[in-house]
């Protein structure tokens, strides 16, 4: 059953600002968010960390804080501003 994530995402201690879409289902997320100052830093990070298992904390549908430290991030683009994170266990 697929499951809806709120606006708060956080990957290796760096809350995630700006989240455009956000998606977690099925063992994959996948969320996208506006590059911003707070943000490229994240990113430059999340691109060092290709292939390499990553810890996930968001909310779900509930508003229930979840962790999910199976994850390892599959791809990070930046495009037109936009930052695309897929991650998937």
């Amino acid at each position: 059953m697929s499951r809806m994530s709120s606006v708060y995402l956080e990957i290796d201690e760096f809350e995630i600002t700006d989240v455009t879409r956000h998606y977690y289902a099925d063992g994959k997320a996948h969320f996208k968010f506006n590059r911003n100052t707070r943000n490229t830093r994240i990113y430059i990070h999340l691109k060092s960390k290709e292939d390499q298992r990553m810890k996930l904390i968001y909310k779900d549908e509930n508003g229930t804080l979840q962790v999910d430290s199976h994850l390892a991030l599959t791809s990070i683009t930046c495009k037109d501003g936009v930052i695309t994170v897929n991650m998937e266990r």
